[in-house]
């Protein structure tokens, strides 16, 4: 049996909703038939199916991607290709398993690049709740705590930014407004952005490390950041921070002689993943103070 390495991330769903509902109201919805449980975003039909909830409280789902037209083939090598036939009802499915806890609000979410971003997840419970809801990816303090201290000076920077969804984005401070305009301007939906100080100089001095602080912990907080690494000057001694590889993750490994992972093996990972990774998100985001139920 082959085995397979199965990534798992952590984000916080957050909704803002003028009806003072919740997720948990929205999953409930859905599972009662009130609200539909497809519909397309961003040029796909994409559908929360097997939504459930467990006995301790948690939601439990498959969200489904389905491709209708630039369909793979199949072959042996050496071999021309053969169309995968379809009807006119059917997709390609590209799938994710996730586990939603509403105490707080916690997305663990299976990893698959072929499939769909948490971001489009959270699109989807905007279209069809009527909400605005956001994924933010859930961040370790260390190395986000190492450059927002006030003895921390940034030398160099390297980040890429995609265009947000949300609205409240923008204004969030002057360097994410700033760069957000130019984005709007120049039509760019993704920006690869590298600065810094000469350091060959002897003159050279730090960059504005408020201002920019508060710009990458914005973009690296709300998952606009694909990439983001900072080059700061601590305790005399240069050091390159990576922000984005201080996410909250993990990964599980399997055994199978399957093609695909069974559903419900997925999510007995996703809850040991949660488990394995209780103690940091307490740290992070405090103690649940309700219950799930």
């Amino acid at each position: 049996m082959a085995k397979k390495e199965i990534n798992f991330d952590f984000y916080q769903l957050v909704i803002s909703s003028s009806k003072n509902t919740t997720l948990r109201d929205f999953f409930e919805a859905i599972k009662g038939g009130l609200t539909d449980s497809f519909v397309e975003v961003r040029g796909y039909t994409r559908e929360l199916y097997r939504l459930d909830k467990s006995k301790e409280g948690y939601w439990l789902g498959q969200f489904r991607k389905y491709r209708t037209d630039q369909l793979p083939a199949y072959a042996r090598f050496g071999e021309d290709e053969t169309e995968i036939k379809l009807d006119e009802d059917q997709g390609i499915i590209e799938r994710n398993c996730f586990i939603f806890f509403p105490d707080r609000n916690i997305l663990v979410w299976q990893h698959d690049a072929h499939a769909n971003h948490p971001e489009r997840f959270a699109d989807f419970l905007s279209t069809t709740s009527s909400d605005k809801v956001e994924a933010a990816p859930i961040l370790t303090k260390s190395a986000l705590m190492r450059l927002m201290a006030s003895k921390t000076e940034a030398l160099k920077f390297q980040i890429s930014v995609a265009r947000p969804t949300a609205p409240s984005m923008y204004n969030e401070n002057k360097f994410t407004e700033s760069l957000f305009s130019l984005m709007n301007t120049s039509g760019a939906d993704l920006f690869n952005l590298i600065g810094g100080v000469d350091l060959r100089s002897k003159d050279a001095g730090y960059l504005n490390s408020g201002i920019l602080k508060r710009g990458l912990e914005t973009l690296v907080s709300s998952g606009a950041a694909r990439t983001a690494k900072v080059l700061v000057l601590d305790e005399g001694k240069r050091e390159w921070l990576d922000l984005i590889t201080d996410r909250v993750k993990t990964s599980r490994q399997v055994e199978t002689d399957k093609k695909s992972i069974p559903f419900i093996t997925m999510i007995d990972m996703i809850k040991s993943a949660y488990d394995e990774k209780r103690e940091v998100l307490d740290e992070i985001l405090g103690t649940p103070h309700a219950t799930l139920d």
